[in-house]
């Protein structure tokens, strides 16, 4: 997230909201499921994405880690 982004990822609690605090916005969100969906190589549907999947670090990690089980 920091290189893609510009931000840095330490200074973010892992249980911090992104979206609804305005960390991340709509246009950094298309960069941010591109870069997870080519880093893990998985498909985002957009009935996927929300906030109970993306709106935090815990959240996206905990969702990608879904996807990847299989």
């Amino acid at each position: 997230m920091s290189e893609e982004l510009g931000i840095e990822c330490a200074e973010i609690a892992p249980d911090s909201p992104l979206f609804s605090t305005g960390i991340v916005d709509s246009f950094s969100l298309v960069s941010l499921l591109s870069f997870i969906e080519d880093t893990h190589q998985i498909r985002i549907g957009p009935t996927e994405v929300n906030l109970d999947n993306f709106d935090s670090l815990e959240r996206m990690l905990a969702y990608i880690e879904s996807k990847t089980a299989t």
